[in-house]
């Protein structure tokens, strides 16, 4: 909650926490929501692939505060639809204390070069940040 509340120029920037909770759960009743379940149920099928919607970042980052905490149903989902090989597992925790090294580490696992030349990543901070944009 706190760290969402932050996020400057985000829906929940300054709400209360029974505000964001409101939102979450109207959430979980949405057609977005829906729209990931439907996703999961055609891997679960066999699909090899699936089609990610532009709004999947914002619906599940706007779904953090209920179920993220809930680490091993997360994980059993993601193991019962994708093999180990294709998931990284990223601590908070290092993501903080190691930014550089970790953002290298997501490079080198998604095959790309680690060894890029990066921004300075110890001026962006969470508050900073506007929205998350995707390429087309």
């Amino acid at each position: 909650y706190k760290m969402r509340s932050r996020i400057k120029g985000r829906g929940e920037h300054c709400l209360s926490f029974r505000d964001m909770y409101d939102l979450e759960i109207k959430l979980s009743a949405s057609e977005e929501w829906d729209r990931m379940q439907k996703m999961a149920n055609q891997l679960d099928a066999g699909a090899s692939s699936v089609w990610l919607p532009p709004s999947m970042a914002g619906v599940v980052l706007s779904s953090s505060m209920l179920r993220g905490f809930n680490y091993a149903d997360i994980l059993r989902a993601f193991y019962k639809r994708f093999e180990p090989k294709n998931i990284l597992l990223i601590r908070f925790k290092d993501l903080a204390e190691d930014t550089e090294g970790t953002v290298r580490r997501v490079f080198e696992f998604l095959g790309l070069d680690p060894n890029v030349e990066l921004p300075d990543l110890k001026t962006i901070h969470p508050q900073d940040v506007m929205d998350i944009e995707l390429e087309k």
